[in-house]
């Protein structure tokens, strides 16, 4: 294995912005959950206040700091903070309310859990091929974002569907919607990854790809937390209302309202990410002119992996 030298020691490490973020990241989610099982205002609201103060000193720290964990400059960058925002809401949609998909199979159509898994497969059979499909489409065009959009309405399509779900509902158009899901999410995921590793300078490159999965992990997280706090809060103010669903024991006309509250909600967070591609700033991706040199192009230094230069 290679030994790469580097002249980074741990005093420039960011260790109060890594404080600072964790600190304030965790009493979050803490006051979501307690939210969600229940808590008092007073704790809910103590966690939140806790979370705001120390989140404002993160952004203070960070400000400052030589080796920023989170580099704040890096949202000058339009392209950058666009592809982030997008990254982040589809994330929130996708995965939280993916985690209560089983909920719909199980306590709504009475399936079994063995039914349930595979009729969830859909959504990875779809969702493999459209990555695929779409890295290839925006590797040969400059006109990407209508790409993002159209898979962004098909993720916002097949979550409002699934908001509308009954008893009643043929399974298979709950696998229309998971494929619908599986499509839209795919084809998402290649883009943002390259427009934002060609859009920063080549100094952050690593930087920004690690933005780029904390913002997706952190989206993942606030939306598995909030939307079960919704689901959960509308099963226990219906708690006593129909007969109970043998898989949860809960009321099943509270786990219908909530569980088309929870992905009424997540596609509305989805749609909002509809319209922001249409205002996302495109940049070339790098490496395209690389295979466009003449293979009788006299002999000199190789082309720069960016085109020729740092991007502003």
């Amino acid at each position: 294995t290679p030994r790469i030298q580097t002249h980074v020691t741990l005093r420039q490490s960011d260790v109060r912005g890594a404080v600072l973020l964790t600190a304030g990241i965790i009493p979050l989610l803490s006051a979501i959950s307690s939210s969600r099982s229940g808590g008092s205002v007073a704790v809910v609201g103590g966690l939140l206040v806790v979370a705001v103060v120390m989140l404002a000193a993160f952004l203070s720290v960070e400000r400052g700091a030589p080796h920023p964990i989170v580099p704040l400059g890096l949202f000058r960058i339009p392209t950058f903070t666009v592809a982030i925002v997008i990254s982040f809401l589809s994330a929130f949609a996708m995965f939280g309310s993916n985690i209560f998909v089983p909920l719909v199979y199980q306590g709504l159509l009475g399936l079994s859990a063995t039914q349930s898994g595979i009729l969830l497969s859909p959504r990875m059979i779809a969702m493999v091929p459209a990555s695929l499909l779409s890295g290839q489409i925006v590797s040969r065009m400059t006109r990407y974002r209508f790409v993002s959009a159209a898979g962004l309405a098909s993720l916002t399509a097949g979550l409002f569907l699934l908001s509308r779900v009954t008893p009643g509902t043929d399974q298979r158009d709950v696998m229309r919607d998971l494929v619908l899901i599986g499509i839209g999410f795919g084809s998402n995921q290649p883009i943002y990854q390259n427009a934002i590793l060609s859009a920063v300078p080549f100094d952050v490159v690593g930087v920004a790809a690690s933005q780029l999965q904390f913002w997706r992990q952190l989206g993942q997280t606030l939306g598995v937390a909030i939307l079960g706090a919704i689901l959960a809060y509308q099963v226990g103010s219906l708690a006593d209302s129909g007969d109970l669903v043998a898989a949860t024991g809960a009321s099943a006309v509270a786990l219908q309202n909530g569980l088309a509250n929870l992905f009424f909600v997540a596609s509305i967070g989805c749609g909002a990410c509809v319209v922001l591609p249409l205002a996302f700033q495109e940049v070339p991706f790098r490496g395209r002119s690389i295979v466009t040199a003449p293979l009788t192009a006299a002999p000199g230094p190789p082309a720069a992996l960016g085109g020729g230069g740092r991007p502003s």
